[in-house]
Order: C-alpha cells, then structure tokens, then sequence
C-alpha cells in the first residue's frame, strides 16, 4: 500500500480573518454563581437511556472548576 502525503500550508498562508467586533460589550447570561440547585439522584439515571435521553433536554449542566469558577450550559441535544 502506498503512503500517503498529506498536502501542507505555505509558510505565506495565512488564516481568513473574520470580524470580531461586536456593537456593543458582550453580557454575561449569568453573572452571580449558581446556587441552591440540586443534582439528579441517581435514581433518575437508573432507568434506560431512551427515557433518561429525552428528560435532560433542559436541564443545567453545571461543572465547578477548581478555582471555584462555574462552567455551565443548557441541554440541547441527547443521544440514547
């Protein structure tokens, strides 16, 4: 089997640029962290995942770094 030679960029290509200006400053959709939530027991996933998938829709993912800072998003899409 013959090798295959991946193509390669100049060392003059460079990158489209894209606008990055915004109208106005971006604003946070939370600003204070999330508190006062509680997790799914477990016995919410102990069920089979074509019932669990369609009950995340919506729900808060919430990850707390270590730093104390809190990742966050919203459930939009689930497989089973």
């Amino acid at each position: 089997m013959k090798s295959q030679q991946l193509p390669t960029i100049s060392p003059s290509h460079k990158p489209r640029q894209y606008p990055v200006a915004l109208p106005h400053p971006a604003t946070p959709i939370v600003n204070k962290p999330i508190q006062d939530l509680q997790a799914l027991p477990q016995s919410f996933f102990a069920r089979p995942a074509e019932q669990v998938a369609p009950d995340l829709i919506g729900c808060l993912l919430v990850k707390r770094q270590p730093t104390g800072e809190q990742l966050w998003g919203v459930i939009v899409e689930t497989e089973a």
